[in-house]
């Protein structure tokens, strides 16, 4: 092959190496761009649930709730609201310190026991932290947040969960993009194929 692309003439040679050193340049620029997107997507999720669980975990009616150890319909319906509005979180959930559903935005799911590691650190004192976990919907993120009441003692956390399906849309436009920068080496390195000789187009 190097002999054959010795064979050529200055001209085609410069041509052909060129196309292939632009095709090379523009496939690493795009990897490099997305995969610095899908970092800034998944660092936007999680100042998102984080943010919010911080949110959910300061509301009066929240901290109410998990003093008076029952659940209410206006606290119930502010977090459906907060729900509904925020596209970007797929689960609330508020516990007390024995692990009690008090809130879920399945209702299924409401008043059962939830039983569970990870909780543990936001429930001893931890800051607020975000975990990686995987459940029936594939991979998802995770935000704990504690909730105190009026003297500051922890009486329960909020959970905000967010599956992780928006970024397979972003990887697969990532894969198409690659793809077509396969295609763009493909026409760099067969763009010559008019300036070649009969003998010397085996190259293309």
């Amino acid at each position: 092959m190097l002999q054959k692309i010795k064979s050529l003439s200055l001209e085609r040679q410069l041509f052909l190496s060129f196309s292939a050193v632009s095709a090379l340049l523009l496939m690493l620029s795009l990897g490099i761009t997305l995969y610095f997107d899908i970092a800034r997507q998944s660092q936007s999720i999680d100042s998102t649930i984080s943010s919010t669980a911080a949110y959910v975990a300061s509301m009066d009616g929240v901290a109410e709730m998990l003093a008076n150890g029952y659940p209410t319909q206006e606290v119930t319906g502010s977090l459906d609201s907060l729900h509904q509005n925020f596209p970007g979180i797929d689960i609330i959930a508020v516990y007390d310190r024995n692990g009690l559903r008090f809130y879920h935005t399945s209702r299924l799911e409401t008043g059962e026991t939830f039983v569970a590691e990870e909780e543990t650190a936001i429930l001893s004192g931890s800051p607020p932290y975000i975990t990686t976990g995987y459940g029936t919907h594939g991979n998802q993120r995770v935000a704990f947040h504690a909730v105190r009441d009026g003297s500051g003692s922890i009486i329960g956390s909020v959970s905000l969960w967010r599956y992780r399906a928006y970024l397979v849309t972003l990887e697969s436009s990532s894969a198409a993009s690659i793809s077509c920068c396969s295609s763009l080496w493909c026409w760099a390195a067969c763009s010559v194929w008019p300036f070649c000789s009969p003998v010397e187009s085996s190259i293309c």
